[in-house]
Parts: C-alpha cells; structure tokens; sequence
C-alpha cells in the first residue's frame, strides 16, 4: 500500500525533523485561515439541532463563493433546519505528517459537529469523504450529489442573476448545448454510488457527455493531492496536462481542486454546480491563491448577512496595484498578494531594502513564519504603490 507507505514515512520525517517544512507550510497556513477566519459553523436561528449540515470543503468556495451559497440556499429549501460547517477536513496536516496537529483539529471538529446538534454531514468533496471515513467515523455522511439526485433540483433553484452576474450567466448559458467528458476524481474510485449520482445529475442538466477512458474504479489523479505541486511542480503539471489530453472536449467533474487543476493548465472544465445552477462557463480561469482566499471569506460574509442579519469588518489593504499576469505568477509559487503587502509595509515602516539604480524600484524582504518573501515595488505619487516582482526562498538572512 504505496498511500500509506508514504504517509507513515512523512510522519516519520515530521517526527525527527527531518520533514521539508517549505513543501507544506503554505497549506497549513491556508489550513488554519480555512478553519479560523474563513470557517463558520452555524445552525438556522431557533433551531437547537440540526438534521443536515452542509461541509463544503476548504476549497469550494475558494474557486467561486456561489459553489457555497446557492447549494446551502438549496439545502434549505429542501431542510429548513441544515446548517453550514465551513472548515478543513485535516487533509493538509495529514499530508504534512503533523500528527499533533491533525489530532488537534480532528477533535475540535468533533465538538463542533456536536454543537450543530450531530447531524448527516452533507459532503462535497470525495477525499473529504476519505476523510471522514478513516478519522471520524462516528459522524453519519452523505455525498451532496446523492442528496441532490433524490431530493431533485428544480430549474427554479438558482438565484436570479444580478446585473454583475448576466456576463457570466450569458456564458454559461449555452452549457446545455455543449458535450463534455466526464472525469471522476481519484478519491470517487471508492464510491460507485457517488459517480452514478453524478451521473444522472449530468443528464438532469440536459448536457451531452461521455465516459472518459480512466473512469469508475480506474479513475486517476488530476496532479492536485499531496501537496506534490510544492514538492515537484513540474511533475504536477506532467499529470495534469496528461489527463487533460485524455479527451478534447470540455471536463465536468465533482472535485473543485480538480476543476482548478484543469483550468491552470489551460483546459476547458466545469464544477457539476456550473451547470446545475447556471453559474460558469467552461473557460473560467483558475482561481489565484489570493482570490481563494479572498472568495471563502465573500461566501462566509454573504451567508452570515443573508440567513444571520451579520456583518464581518472589511478586510483593509494598502493600495497596491498587481497586474493579473504577475498575481498569477505569484500564485504558482503559493504566494499572496497579502504576504506582499506585509514586505512593502515592512519595509516603508523599517526604512530596510535597497534601490535599484536603473529602474528606481525598491526591494526588500521579511520572513514570514518559516518563508522569506521579496518584493520589488515602486512607490507612486498618490501614495499607494505597484508591485513589479515577488519572489520567496527557504534562506533565513541574519543581520549584525
């Protein structure tokens, strides 16, 4: 059993200290940020137990907060009384090898399932699946597409679009006339069910799609697990590229970080959800880590106003102006735009860095946890600034 050969030798690593930190310290950050500041775990107002809770994932709303909020308007529809529980599984501490860490959540999830009153965790992630299964078997769960295949999802399920929405509707709205093929997750290999759930839900959309030559128990890795992507991008993109060439069509598929995969590649791929509440079309660029981010927390503040009456404080930033290709860029190397502004911050307040004599932009660095980050920037007249550059190494630079 390779999967579990290298998850007892990561912890062995982790143990003795010999684990590369760099290869995982982005996603426990991300980890954390997921279940802290992103999380929310509530119950609807006046209910004291909840049948059904509704787990997205650490990363469904990080790829549209839409994914998030129309399923859980969705849910209610169906059981007014189901509650949201937007936290992390734990994949990335089990990935990382951090037992203590791993245990610690685990744990903090189990009392917070027994504060929404213990109900039929509503999963809709595969690996979440996983695991649920082998860490907290106690909790009774369902898939999301199984509930959606019986409870049924009616045309008149989706919100009307706003007018910041009809672009993206007016693109997706020629889904149904699109063929596409249909990729099963690597962690849907253990559930026939899910993937026949899937299934009839493709053909309750109204879309034309195919089997793809690795589907059902043969179903393959998209590049994402593991957190390889760190450890050996080139790797990754060599898997993910491969099974994008599998089909020319169009990809659906379940797994959102399998959609965002695909669409870093540059491959055509949509989320059942597009179709299923008219959301996006198939060319939608991958999300940068920044908008992860940023896109969790949009979904926790609209489902906190909308179901709660509640606001959160906006987030503030300086005035920082990043081109798309460089965030992208930055992004490919798990680095945020916040982690940036932290540099230039530091390094206006410290009066610290150097200036580049033939373009007159400033760079500096900060650590940051266990990463050094740097940033080459310019400061503009109006005050704010314009980053040309980032970059980040393991190096820890020791001053006199």
């Amino acid at each position: 059993d390779f999967s579990q050969f290298l998850l007892d030798s990561m912890r062995a690593m982790q143990k003795k200290g010999a684990m590369p930190w760099p290869f995982h310290d982005f996603w426990l950050r991300d980890m954390a940020y997921a279940s802290g500041k992103a999380g929310l775990t509530r119950k609807p107002e006046n209910v004291k137990q909840s049948s059904y809770a509704f787990f997205p994932g650490c990363q469904l709303a990080g790829s549209d907060p839409r994914y998030v909020t129309r399923t859980y308007e969705w849910l209610r529809s169906k059981k007014p009384d189901a509650a949201i529980w937007m936290t992390c599984c734990g994949a990335p501490a089990e990935w990382a090898g951090e037992v203590d860490i791993h245990a610690a959540h685990l744990e903090e999830m189990r009392r917070q399932w027994r504060e929404l009153g213990e109900p039929t965790v509503v999963l809709a992630c595969p690996n979440c699946r996983k695991m649920f299964e082998e860490y907290l078997p106690e909790l009774p769960v369902v898939f999301l597409a199984e509930v959606m295949e019986e409870w049924g999802v009616e045309k008149d399920a989706a919100l009307e679009p706003d007018n910041a929405e009809k672009g993206e509707m007016e693109a997706g709205s020629a889904q149904q006339a699109q063929s596409y093929a249909l990729f099963d997750p690597c962690a849907s290999r253990y559930y026939p069910e899910l993937q026949e759930s899937v299934r009839h839900l493709a053909d309750a959309a109204g879309i034309t799609w195919e089997n793809l030559p690795y589907d059902g128990k043969k179903a393959r890795c998209c590049g994402y697990g593991g957190h390889i992507g760190i450890a050996s991008p080139s790797h990754t993109s060599y898997m993910t590229t491969s099974r994008a060439k599998e089909e020319e069509l169009p990809y659906v598929t379940y797994c959102v970080n399998c959609r965002e995969s695909f669409a870093g590649q540059g491959k055509e791929a949509v989320h059942i959800l597009d179709l299923l509440f008219g959301l996006n079309g198939a060319g939608r660029p991958a999300a940068t880590v920044t908008e992860r981010w940023h896109n969790r927390l949009a979904a926790k503040r609209e489902l906190l106003k909308t179901y709660w009456n509640e606001t959160i404080e906006e987030e503030t930033h300086m005035k920082l102006e990043v081109e798309k290709e460089l965030e992208r860029k930055l992004s490919a190397s798990q680095i945020l735009i916040e982690d940036m502004e932290q540099v230039i911050e530091h390094c206006e307040r410290e009066d610290r860095g150097i200036i580049d004599p033939e373009t007159g932009h400033r760079i500096g660095h900060l650590k940051i946890q266990h990463m050094t980050y740097w940033a080459e920037y310019e400061v503009l007249p109006d005050g704010g600034y314009k980053l040309w550059n980032g970059y980040s190494h393991r190096m820890n630079l020791e001053g006199e």
